[in-house]
């Protein structure tokens, strides 16, 4: 019989049933966590006005606020409530006949 001078011991066995952990650096401690890659977001509304910077749609919205009106816009935008409570045929009707008009005011009666 040859003699063993060890003990067994569950001590002694490495085996980990734990819940995983982070791997240990260089120098044994276990590192800090990396911080995770932020989506590029805008700036603050304060951060761009300093910079003096606008986004797209922000410029889209400057442009559409500060652009002189329309009158025949305005004119035929104020024609739509009353052409949108007309039945279909009638709207048909009268959508021809603005067709007609101004068929005729640019080109002349035929």
């Amino acid at each position: 019989m040859v003699g063993c001078d060890e003990t067994h011991s569950p001590q002694s066995e490495t085996h980990n049933h734990g819940p995983p952990t982070q791997p240990l650096n260089w120098d044994g401690e276990n590192p800090r966590p990396r911080p995770t890659p932020r989506p590029n977001r805008p700036q603050p509304y304060s951060q761009r006005a300093a910079s003096g910077s606008l986004t797209r749609y922000q410029e889209g919205i400057l442009g559409a606020l500060t652009k002189p009106a329309d009158e025949d816009e305005q004119f035929l935008l104020s024609l739509l409530s009353a052409f949108k409570r007309l039945e279909n045929l009638k709207r048909s009707e009268v959508r021809m006949g603005f067709q007609k008009l101004l068929h005729e005011a640019e080109f002349g009666p035929q």
